[in-house]
């Protein structure tokens, strides 16, 4: 035979599974520790292992598709992001619904979203040594934070006119 220990495996598997059929399900012995829900359950029976409730990022109230990368070339900036020193040179910058905002981040900073410093949203990112334009096409909150240093601002487009 030229797999022996293929069909002995299978052999002892199919020995494994066998055994006696005569005995329901229901027959089996319950484990105490687990509530049995189908007659009565408190919330706290059912929340044993639940995690604690972490507090949550405040919301971040436009959507990603309210943030478009644009050629920077020709475009006509509103405002311009940059950062030295552990801190962004804005941190509670305004514009207008449609303006263009050029970020440019030197060697050591970056520009990620997010509401909460060190965890990225993907509303956009500007990674180290970069520089992109990006437009705002809708009024909204735009937190931003910088990887590795973690320090904030925030963008705050208000509507067109």
């Amino acid at each position: 035979m030229r797999f022996p220990y293929l069909f002995a495996s299978l052999s002892l598997v199919a020995a494994a599974c066998g055994g006696d059929d005569s005995a329901p399900i229901d027959a089996l012995p319950v484990d105490a520790s687990i509530p049995d829900c189908s007659v009565t359950c408190s919330a706290t029976d059912a929340a044993v292992d639940a995690p604690d409730v972490v507090d949550a990022p405040p919301a971040v109230d436009a959507p990603a598709a309210a943030v478009v990368v644009v050629d920077c070339a020709g475009a006509t900036i509103a405002s311009v992001v940059t950062a030295t020193a552990g801190r962004f040179n804005l941190t509670q910058a305004q514009v207008t619904a449609g303006d263009i905002v050029q970020f440019t981040m030197p060697a050591s900073h970056s520009a990620h979203s997010g509401a909460t410093a060190g965890v990225d949203d993907g509303v956009f990112v500007v990674l180290r040594n970069e520089t992109k334009c990006l437009q705002f096409t809708a009024p909204g909150t735009f937190p931003f934070w910088c990887d590795p240093h973690l320090f904030t601002a925030t963008l705050t487009v208000t509507p067109a006119t």
